[in-house]
C-alpha cells in the first residue's frame, strides 16, 4: 500500500490504521480507495498510464 499511495499522491493514507489490513481495507474502505485512484487516474491519458508500466 505504501508504494501505491505514494505513487498517486496520497502518502498520508499509509499510516492510517484502516489500511493496515489488506482484507479489511478492501472490504470496508474500497469506495474511499477507489476515489483516490479515480482522482489520480484522471490526470493521465491511457497512453501515459501504459507508459508507466
Amino acid at each position: 500500500m505504501a508504494s501505491a499511495a505514494g505513487a498517486y499522491g496520497k502518502p498520508g493514507v499509509v499510516p492510517d490504521p484502516r489500511f493496515a489490513n489488506r482484507t479489511e481495507m478492501n472490504n470496508l474502505y474500497a469506495d474511499e480507495l477507489d476515489g483516490y485512484l479515480e482522482e489520480w487516474l484522471g490526470n493521465f491519458s491511457k497512453a501515459e498510464l501504459l507508459a508507466r508500466r
